[in-house]
């Protein structure tokens, strides 16, 4: 993390006030590890878990903290391409868990029968309840070829949590999409389906072409730009 400088940050300097409590955080420390018997955080475990806990306490959804596993898979999702099951799924707040909430037609999750709104609670045996939509698609994306053992549960009365085996591949998305709605067509719908490097581009010629068609009214579609999986 860049160091906060007064200069960046409108107000006062932050350091000095936190470096006056650190004793504070040194002391619980040493008593955690110096007391408990059983398997603990390691330096970078403790330390992104501590950063997580400072940013969770703003309660705004548009801020988080990224360890570097998981910026590398947000940097991919950038890329309009990745390699993993073909699904757009969200955090689901009530199970505390991860929602499927679109697998991607004829894509891995398809083929292996995943449904939408199926909850998957494990990946290769780990759970991910509990946890956070970041680290959960960490585990389950991953290399073309490879497979991703999730463990589901489907919200219908009597199915207990199974297994379902997916072979991970090379998966497209799309990032915009275009259609003439009304009698004559001369509503332009475009749906953006998700930020990457080519977003900007993308989504300026689909308007202009829009604009070319002298379309009487343009609806700009934002929903659904969940992680991808």
């Amino acid at each position: 993390l860049e160091p906060v400088t007064p200069a960046r940050f409108p107000q006062p300097d932050p350091r000095a006030d936190l470096n006056s409590r650190f004793d504070t955080f040194w002391e619980a420390m040493d008593v955690l590890y110096g007391n408990f018997y059983g398997e603990l955080p390691t330096g970078d475990d403790a330390t992104y878990a501590a950063i997580r806990g400072v940013v969770n306490q703003l309660d705004d959804p548009n801020t988080s903290f990224l360890s570097p596993e998981e910026a590398d898979v947000f940097r991919t999702s950038l890329s309009g391409s990745f390699e993993g099951i073909g699904a757009r799924v969200e955090w689901d707040d009530e199970a505390d868990t991860v929602r499927v909430v679109e697998p991607f037609e004829n894509q891995p999750a398809w083929k292996a029968g995943i449904h939408r709104g199926d909850l998957i609670l494990a990946v290769n045996g780990e759970s991910v309840v509990g946890t956070d939509l970041n680290s959960a698609v960490a585990k389950i994306r991953g290399p073309k070829g490879s497979t991703a053992l999730l463990t589901i549960v489907r919200l219908e009365e009597g199915v207990e949590p199974f297994d379902v085996e997916v072979v991970r591949d090379t998966v497209e998305t799309p990032t915009v999409t275009t259609q003439a709605l009304g009698e004559a067509g001369e509503i332009a719908y475009i749906r953006l389906y998700t930020f990457n490097e080519n977003a900007g581009s993308l989504l300026k010629q689909a308007v202009e072409e829009a604009v070319a068609r002298d379309s009487r009214g343009l609806i700009l579609d934002l929903r659904g730009r969940q992680q991808r999986v």
